[in-house]
Order: structure tokens, then sequence, then C-alpha cells
């Protein structure tokens, strides 16, 4: 090896800043990576990218009966329970371990980089062979952190829309309220039109010529018997607590979903500039001029940025490991955990709607005594006023009898009308088509609580863990590739100089140690 001079030592502290030191060996052709391939890679990478959000889908609706998904069950770990202890435990058992890796990959690549970069800022150019290594190294690094935080901010995208969309459906929930309010107004509103037209019978016909009072009297009992059920029906739809759902479920979800999006993109946008400035650094030691002083003063520093990058990877994995288990947790017994947390579970009206799907023993509507009878009550009214109008007289140009008549049809007419505010009329499968029986049947408020649980409990969920997983892989590769580069700087071995040519414009000779930072 080669030794200084004094007189060489003071010619080496003047050599210029960024001139390029003598190659190792010689070569005939250069090694720099050439810009055709660089603007390929880019343009694959943006076409990936265009695809991957091209395939993002507006949502959809889904009322079909939820049952937990693969993800849900993978991540499951825990009975939920809405309290601080459930949270704690989930944090220590789940999101600790995460936080722990975070904090030992911080110390010892920490501890790492002081003691094996101590007084060894600037460095000469690498070996060929180790160039290519790190060249590789450096843009499998760039490709697949970038891929990764482009695939971060198209599941923050898919999550925001996911999220965005459960407020609405949270709506149509409480909105069914409204809705069959308004359905058995409708009813109450053509029974008392109904009623009108046939005390109008009985003043037409005062001496009951041609009808009797006591025969219209018991129609319009069997009226009052149905507006007293329609009452008692609307009085326990009104008291049902469905406003707990919009404030449990919509207000909540906004929050989250705000903070989330704001962290995301932040950490996503800081991941993707430590990416490139990581790598960029690294090439430009590879490829690039010797770094001069004043680089080399920044270069800890950005190492320490990078590290933290890996820290607080790790800790982001635990908080969304910490969200998909909860997630999961909660919604592996969605139906009970629903009530419990809305406090609607001894809500007998609300407890039925959420479960009528799954045809638990013991599960009865509690309106289903009113509707039977505002059905019965209605069916009597058709019936006998049939009955009437097909014993009724010839009227032989009575006027009276006439005006009667005309009252009796107009009645027949109304009792359609209250027909179709009923919604008596079944398809195939027996079930109601339209008016207060179909508001209040299973499918219609349990199918909009089934689009609720399919969005947060399928689509969100399944968002969540994949924004996980990604980040969990992300923090892997970066520690792995950080182990890889420290483990090839320890490998490289001190390297002769073939001559002293290099360095005569210099007057100097270099003993070189080669390393990647």
């Amino acid at each position: 090896k080669k030794t200084r001079t004094r007189h060489e030592d003071d010619l080496q502290k003047h050599r210029p800043r960024c001139v390029r030191a003598p190659k190792l060996l010689a070569h005939k052709h250069s090694h720099k990576p050439s810009h055709k391939m660089g603007v390929a890679l880019l343009r694959g990478f943006a076409v990936v990218l265009a695809l991957v959000v091209a395939g993002g889908s507006t949502v959809a609706a889904d009322e079909t009966p939820y049952e937990p998904g693969s993800r849900v069950n993978l991540y499951h770990r825990f009975d939920f329970e809405a309290n601080q202890e459930y949270i704690i435990k989930v944090a220590t058992e789940r999101a600790g371990p995460m936080v722990v890796v975070g904090i030992l990959s911080f110390i010892v690549f920490g501890l790492w980089s002081i003691f094996s970069n101590c007084c060894k800022c600037c460095r000469p150019e690498l070996s060929k062979s180790t160039q290519n290594k790190v060249a590789i190294v450096a843009i499998l690094l760039a490709l697949t952190g970038l891929g990764m935080v482009a695939y971060g901010l198209v599941a923050d995208s898919k999550q925001s829309e996911f999220l965005e969309a459960v407020p609405g459906l949270v709506s149509n929930v409480v909105g069914w309220k409204q809705d069959s309010v308004a359905s058995l107004r409708n009813v109450s509103t053509s029974v008392g039109s109904l009623t009108a037209t046939l005390e109008n019978v009985k003043t037409l016909d005062p001496g009951e010529s041609y009808v009797s009072h006591a025969d219209i009297d018991t129609i319009i009992g069997h009226g009052t018997t149905l507006n007293t059920t329609i009452d008692d029906i609307l009085n326990q739809v009104d008291a049902a607590n469905l406003e707990s759902f919009e404030s449990e479920f919509a207000e909540n979800v906004d929050g989250y979903n705000s903070t989330r999006h704001m962290v995301t993109v932040y950490l996503l946008a800081c991941l993707a500039a430590l990416v490139v400035i990581h790598v960029g650094l690294a090439l430009i030691q590879v490829y690039g001029c010797n770094i001069h002083r004043c680089l080399c003063v920044v270069l800890p520093i950005l190492k320490f940025g990078f590290l933290i990058v890996i820290f607080v990877s790790w800790i982001v994995a635990g908080v969304l490991l910490l969200v998909s288990t909860v997630s999961a947790d909660f919604c592996i017994a969605a139906d009970a955990n629903v009530l419990s947390t809305t406090n609607t579970a001894d809500d007998e009206l609300v407890t039925y709607f959420v479960m009528c799907d799954t045809n638990a023993p013991g599960l009865v509507n509690p309106i289903s005594d009113e509707l039977d009878t505002a059905l019965g009550a209605f069916n009597s009214t058709k019936d006998e006023l049939e009955t009437q109008l097909a014993s009724y007289p010839a009227c032989g140009g009575d006027t009276t009898c006439e005006d009667v008549k005309a009252q009796l049809d107009l009645a027949l007419i109304k009792v359609g009308y209250l027909d179709a505010s009923i919604g008596v009329d079944t398809d195939n499968d027996q079930n109601y088509e339209s008016g207060l029986l179909h508001q209040v049947s299973c499918s219609q408020l349990n199918g909009k609580y089934q689009a609720v649980l399919n969005l947060v409990c399928g689509q969100a969920v399944n968002s969540f863990t994949t924004s996980f997983e990604v980040l969990l892989a992300y923090a892997i590769i970066m520690v792995l590739t950080e182990t890889i580069i420290k483990f090839m700087n320890r490998s490289e071995k001190e390297v002769e100089l073939p001559s002293d040519d290099g360095y005569k414009r210099y007057g100097v000779q270099e003993n070189v140690a080669l390393e990647m930072h």
C-alpha cells in the first residue's frame, strides 16, 4: 500500500472538491445509468399507477345479508367492548409489538451508522461490481417504495370513498322511520276519508230506507279499529331510537375519516420524499462526483431522517393494525355489537329489524299483532261494504236512492285507496309489494341496515387491512434494505492502487476504503 508524505498531505487538503478521483480499474466504457432506461421505468410506473387508479369503482349499496369475510376472521382477536380497557388491551397486544420493532430498528440502525461511519465521511468511488450492486438495490428500493406509496394513495382514496358513503347509508336507515310514519299517516287519512263518506250515506238516508245505519256503523267501527291500531303502530315506530345509529356511526365515521386521510397523505408524502432523497444520494455517491464537505454535513441529517421514517412506518403500521383489529372484533358479531353500541338492545322494534334476517328463535315482530288487527279490520270493512252494494235495491229513478248508491260506490273506491295505502297485495314469495305492510316488513329496514354492514364491515375493513399490510411490507423492506447495505459496506475490503499515475497531478497517493455510505 502507498503511504503519504507531509507535503502530499498538504496538497490533499487543497484538492478540488468535486473532481473525480482516478478509476481503480481501467474501463473502456462508462457505467453511468442510461437516461433512456430511467425514462422507460418512469413511464412503466406511471402506466401501472394509472391502471390501479382506473380500477377504482363507485360504492354501491349491497343489501344482501352480511357475513363476516376472510379478513374479518383473520384479524379478529378479542370480544369487542366499547370501553377503554378493551382499547388498551388491543393496543398492548397487537399494536405494541409494532412499536417495539420500530424503536429497536431506530436504535440499532442509528448506533450502527454512528460506529460504522465515524470519521469516514467522504469516500472515493466504488468498484464496478459494487457500483452495479448499489445501483440495483437503489433502483429496486425506489420502485418498490414509490409503488407502495402510490398503492397507499389509491387505498386511501378508496377508504375515503367507502367512509364518505357511510353517512348516506345510515341516513337511509334513519329515513325508514320517516317513511314508515308517512305510510301510517296515509292509511289514517284514507280511513278518515272513508268514514266521512259513510257518514254521508247515513245523512242522505235518515229513514234507513235503503241501508241499515247499524250496518254502516259496523263498517265505520272497523275503520275506527283500523285507525286505533295504526296509531299504536305509529307510536311504536316513532319511539324507535334509530337516531342513535346516526350519532354513533355517521358522526364518528366523519371525524375518523378526516383525521385518517390527513395523516395518511402526509405520511405517504414523507415516505415518497425520503425514498427519492435516499436513493438519489446513493446514486450520486456511486456514479457522481465525490461528496464535498458541505454535503457530508447534511448527509448524516438525511440518514437520520430516513431512520425516523422507518420508525414512523412501524408506528403507523401499529395504529392501522389497531384499527383493523377493532373493526374485525366489532364485525365478527356485528348485530350484537351494533345493538350494544347504539344502546338499542332493549328496543324490541329495532332489535327485530336488525336481526330478522337471521331467523333467530323467539324473534317476533313486536307490531305483528297490530298489523294482523289492522289487516283484519280492513278486510271486514271491504267485505261488508261489498255486501251492502250487492244487496242494494234497484232505484227505479229515485234520486235519493241513486245518491245513496253513489256514496256507497265512492266508499268502495276509497276502500281501494285504503287497499293501496296498506299494501295487501303480495308477490309469488308472499312478500308485500307496496304500502304500509311492505314498509314495515323485515326486508325494508333490514336491507338498509345490511347495506351499512356490507360497506363498513366488508369493503372498508378490507381497505383498512390492505393499507396495514402495504405499510408493514414497506417497513420490512426498509429494514431489510438498510441491513443489506450495512453488510455490503462491511464486506468491502481496502483496494490497493495499481499505480501512482492517477494521482500524479495532485502529487498525492491515497489509501482507499470502499463503502456504500
